[in-house]
């Protein structure tokens, strides 16, 4: 674990380094950039999020949501857990 972490900051002093040798100009460019692809990205998103709602019903259908722990009265039913419960199923 701990050469993971050595690791990780030799690597993060790089990019640091890396990163003020750049000149203003440049990493006014790169985050220019980064910015741009990210709207992008979330532009892409956005319209496909639209065209799968868009491609939707226009009327939800609403139902009545039914108990699932609740005991039917089928006799049949009733008798199968009884015998399953007296047998130790």
């Amino acid at each position: 674990m701990q050469t993971l972490v050595e690791r990780i900051n030799a690597r993060k002093a790089t990019w640091e380094r890396q990163w003020k040798q750049l000149s203003e100009k440049q990493r006014r460019k790169l985050v220019l950039y980064a910015f741009g692809g990210y709207c992008v990205l979330t532009l892409i998103v956005v319209i496909q999020v639209i065209m799968a709602f868009g491609n939707a019903p226009d009327a939800l259908k609403v139902d009545h949501i039914e108990n699932p722990v609740r005991v039917r009265q089928d006799p049949k039913m009733n008798s199968e857990s009884k015998t399953a419960a007296q047998h130790g199923k």
